[in-house]
C-alpha cells in the first residue's frame, strides 16, 4: 500500500507551515494506542500487563505483534497465544520499537516519486537512520531510545511535502531542493507534525533540526543519517562538519561503526517485514 496523501485540487501554494499541513488531507497519524504503549512501556512502574492492556485496545496492532512474536525472526520454542506472552517475550524495549514501527509503517513503506523513492526506500533509510540515531546517542551518553524514535522519524516530513513539490521540480534530492520547489524543507513539517503527535519537545526539535543541528540530541539524527548512507552503501558527505566536531568522530570512524551496524538493520528491517 502507498499511503502517500493527496494534495487538494485547486489548492494554492501554501504560506506557513502549519497552512500547509492543514491543507494537506491524509497526513501520516501516529495511533493514539502505539504512543500511548510507548509512554506506558517507558514508565518506571510499567508491567507487561499494563503494556499488554492498552496494545489490546487496538485489534490491528495486536495482530502484528502476535504474528511477530510467533515469526522465524524470533525464533520462540513455543507458540504465543496471549500480547502479554507476547511482551515477556519481546521486552519493554522490543515493545516499543514494535509500536512504533508498526504505526510509522504504512507511510515509511510506500514510494515517493516526488523524491525519485521506490516503494521500501524510504523505510529503508528510515531502518537504517533509527539504528545510526541510536548508536550516535549512546556515543555521546544520551538516551538511545528516544534517538531511535527521532532516527526512525526524522524523514517523515516528506510525506506530508511531497504532494507540493511540482511535477517539473521533480524529483528533488536535498533540503536545499525542497525550499526552492515549495518554501520549506522536510525537516521543517516533520517537526511540526511531531508537535501534533505531543512528542517530547527534545524530539520535536531533534527532528525539526536534524540538517541544521545545534548540540545534544539534535547532533544524533545528523550522524544517524550519515551512518544510514554507510549502513545502506551509498556516498555520504556531511555538509557541516560541526556536530562531528562535537561529537570527537570523523567520517572514516562513521565507516567503521556503520560496518558494526549493518547486523542490526537487518534484524530491524526483517521486524518491518513483520509489520506488513
Amino acid at each position: 500500500m502507498n499511503a502517500t496523501p493527496r494534495r487538494p485540487s485547486g489548492a494554492a501554494r501554501p504560506n506557513t507551515v502549519d497552512e500547509l499541513l492543514d491543507l494537506t488531507p491524509d497526513l501520516p497519524p501516529l495511533p493514539a494506542v502505539a504512543m500511548a504503549t510507548q509512554r506506558e512501556a517507558a514508565r518506571s512502574g510499567a508491567s507487561g500487563r499494563s503494556v499488554a492492556a492498552l496494545i489490546c485496545t487496538d485489534p490491528a496492532l495486536t495482530a502484528r505483534v502476535l504474528r511477530l512474536a510467533n515469526s522465524a525472526y524470533y525464533g520462540s520454542a513455543r507458540q504465543v497465544f496471549s500480547v502479554q506472552d507476547a511482551v515477556t517475550l519481546l521486552g519493554m524495549n522490543g515493545i516499543q520499537k514494535l509500536c512504533l514501527l508498526a504505526g510509522s509503517y504504512p507511510w515509511l513503506q510506500g514510494g515517493l516519486p516526488a523524491y525519485g523513492l521506490a516503494p521500501g526506500a524510504l523505510l529503508n533509510h528510515s531502518l537504517a537512520a533509527a539504528v545510526g540515531t541510536k548508536a550516535a546517542a549512546e556515543g555521546m551518553g544520551m538516551n538511545g531510545e528516544a534517538a531511535f524514535t527521532a532516527g526512525l522519524l526524522h524523514d517523515i516530513g516528506k510525506v506530508g511535502l511531497a504532494t507540493w513539490i511540482p511535477p517539473e521540480q521533480a524529483p528533488v534530492k536535498t533540503w536545499l531542493d525542497e525550499r526552492m520547489a515549495t518554501g520549506f524543507d522536510h525537516a521543517q513539517i516533520g517537526g511540526e507534525l511531531a508537535r501534533r503527535w505531543n512528542l517530547p519537545q527534545e524530539l520535536v526539535e531533534a527532528i525539526a533540526c536534524h540538517h541544521m543541528p545545534g548540540k545534544g540530541l539534535e547532533d544524533a539524527p545528523y550522524i544517524g543519517n550519515l551512518l544510514a548512507r554507510l549502513i545502506l552503501g551509498q556516498g555520504a558527505e556531511p555538509d557541516d562538519p560541526s556536530p562531528l566536531d562535537r561529537c570527537s568522530v570523523t567520517m572514516e570512524i562513521l565507516t567503521e561503526i556503520a560496518k558494526e551496524l549493518v547486523p542490526e538493520f537487518s534484524r530491524l528491517k526483517a521486524i518491518g517485514e513483520a509489520c506488513s
